[in-house]
């Protein structure tokens, strides 16, 4: 069983307020240690950071190519089954929050997954887990990554 716990903004407010000036507190002192002339200047420091980042991101190591891109995904949603009629097209989460997704709410009969991946859908807006009522899944090595090829689904009621 799950208990929630009431929360006053105030007394947050307050609390958040003071991890902060202990942070602060912490970071003069710690600052302190540090023996003059070992450590770098702002200035160095973003140097160092920039010089660091570049090397990293350029990385002849790691190839980007056909077989290790990451895979994107693109779910068209239909009040109709059988992917018929009009749709709307998502590529990140959504629920009844977003505008786009009001429609679609206890009113989705079919779904277009494209691309490789996963499509859950859910009895309640919070997406919990227990509340998966199914998934769409496109994966397997004979499919391809392109967000072209796809495949329908009727959704079980």
């Amino acid at each position: 069983m799950c208990t929630c716990a009431t929360v006053e903004p105030c007394k947050m407010k307050r609390d958040m307020g003071a991890l902060c000036l202990l942070a602060i507190l912490s970071l003069a002192s710690a600052s302190r240690a540090i023996p003059h002339g070992r450590h770098r200047t702002t200035s160095a420091h973003a140097r160092h950071l920039a010089l660091t980042a570049n090397k990293t991101r350029h990385s002849p190591n790691f190839p980007v190519n056909l077989t290790n891109v990451l895979s994107t995904q693109v779910v068209r949603l239909y009040h109709q089954e059988d992917c018929k009629g009009t749709s709307r097209e998502f590529t990140s989460s959504a629920n009844s929050f977003l505008k786009e997704f009001v429609p679609y709410f206890k009113n989705l009969w079919s779904v277009q997954l494209c691309g490789k991946g996963t499509f859950f859908y859910y009895a309640t807006e919070d997406m919990q887990t227990l509340s998966v009522l199914g998934h769409v899944t496109r994966c397997g090595d004979d499919l391809t990554k392109s967000t072209k090829d796809c495949d329908c689904e009727n959704l079980k009621p």
